[in-house]
């Protein structure tokens, strides 16, 4: 007899998506702790922040101005703010994906903040589905769990104070996330087409997805998937960026400002400010060490990518799509002096990947190891979800050091050494075992 869903998942994999799930419930509650106030972030007033640059550049665009330089001709709530004579940074087609929001809300930013609030909540749903899909081709799950997963994993990214922070500035990365997550899931089914054009789009948005779409590109470029795959990059480019090609040059320039941007708070869970929190002069050669040792780890995730597609089986091939997808995407933020909490939404669903997974990662090998790699990951899984070990409990201090970035270098770690370990068949216990019990009767 196979054995059930819940032993397919085993019970580290429970107690790192409890560990996630406490996390995230404990943090949020305690804002009812006395006095009654926002644990969390800044008072900053009407919400939708960060999202009027976006609003304002795709009315430029509607307007036949440039997105980076363009004259107000509607009312300012607030005022956008000018970045070294640019009034936009991220990459013109940011603000291409915002004008049917323009054009549905008629202009009304106050109706495109709430609209903006309802789509994060659909792409959190859509990383859940595309999460436990993957899940699902590396695991033997049953239909009833892949259920009761999905919804899980969503109240679990939804209530996570990076993802709540996101909400209330109207921030895009969950929509990456969802992009990069769709794609994976969209590729372990063979559906590589619209696999690409998921990959290559999520590249377009704020750049965060490049490593991840080029790769999964390359990965397509196989016999039996190069037409589909470059099919799907090329209708990308020309939906997505061609229309606004002609901004590029601009968006280069905005890059070059916001690159150099910096302040140390707990909001800036990126590697450089963790290492600046312990150590200023030594923050700049630790985010280069930090840059090297993810961009080698991305490569050989990517290389085991390659070789489980080439003679793995179904669960190989998803779990070492999950390791890219993972380390890629740690390699872009490790590039970033300013990764605010909202980016944990690339990584988070890697975590929770590993975390589900992790009877699969650690099968054959000895009970010590299986042990070590649960504590790990279920150590990630609190880094990821807390942020702060100190807002857990509803307090703060001068030295808070971004636990997020801390467990982005423990999944690097996880991912490195599972690279350089030799492919297994990851076949359920069961099964093997119901093989091995038809041996001694063969005549």
């Amino acid at each position: 007899m196979r054995e059930n869903s819940a032993s397919q998942l085993g019970t580290w994999a429970f107690i790192g998506l409890w560990a996630a799930l406490a996390t995230v419930l404990v943090s949020d509650i305690n804002r009812f702790l006395w006095p009654v106030s926002e644990k969390y972030v800044d008072h900053i007033g009407a919400g939708g922040a960060d999202l009027l640059p976006s609003f304002n550049s795709a009315r430029a665009l509607l307007d036949g101005q440039s997105p980076y330089h363009y004259e107000h001709k509607w009312p300012r709530v607030p005022h956008s703010a000018n970045y070294g004579g640019f009034l936009y940074q991220y990459p013109p087609t940011h603000a291409l994906v915002y004008v049917p929001l323009v054009w549905f809300t008629h202009g009304n930013f106050g109706l495109a903040a709430r609209v903006h609030f309802y789509l994060s909540l659909l792409a959190i749903a859509a990383v859940a589905v595309a999460l436990v899909e993957l899940t699902g081709a590396a695991l033997t799950l049953s239909r009833d769990l892949r259920r009761a997963l999905v919804p899980m994993i969503a109240v679990v990214i939804a209530l996570n104070p990076g993802s709540q922070l996101g909400f209330e500035r109207g921030q895009s990365d969950v929509f990456t996330a969802a992009l990069c997550w769709g794609a994976v899931a969209c590729f372990q089914r063979r559906r590589f087409a619209l696999a690409a054009f998921l990959g290559v789009a999520s590249g377009l948005l704020k750049g965060y997805g490049v490593p991840f779409g080029a790769g999964l590109a390359l990965l397509g470029l196989r016999r039996d998937a190069w037409r589909a795959t470059l099919l799907g990059a090329a209708f990308a480019l020309l939906v997505l960026l061609a229309p606004v090609a002609r901004y590029l040059p601009d968006a280069v320039g905005a890059y070059g400002t916001r690159a150099e941007m910096f302040w140390s708070s707990w909001n800036n869970q990126s590697i450089y400010n963790l290492v600046y929190t312990f150590s200023p002069p030594s923050a700049a050669w630790g985010r280069k060490l930090a840059i090297g040792a993810s961009g080698l780890v991305t490569v050989l995730s990517w290389w085991r990518a390659h070789r489980a597609l080439a003679r793995g089986t179904e669960q190989e091939s998803a779990i070492a799509l999950g390791l890219f997808t993972c380390s890629s995407l740690i390699f872009i933020l490790t590039f970033s002096l300013n990764s605010l909490v909202y980016n944990t939404a690339l990584v988070l669903p890697g975590g929770l990947f590993l975390v589900l997974v992790q009877s699969s990662l650690s099968s054959g090998a000895p009970a010590w190891r299986t042990h070590a790699l649960g504590l790990l990951l279920a150590a990630s899984a609190f880094g990821l979800f807390a942020m702060s070990a100190l807002r857990v409990v509803g307090r703060s201090a001068a030295f808070d050091p971004p636990l997020h970035a801390i467990a982005q270098l423990v999944l690097l770690a996880v991912i490195a050494a599972l690279c350089v370990s030799p492919l297994r068949r990851t076949e359920p216990r069961a099964e093997r075992r119901r093989v091995t019990s038809r041996k001694p009767s063969a005549r």
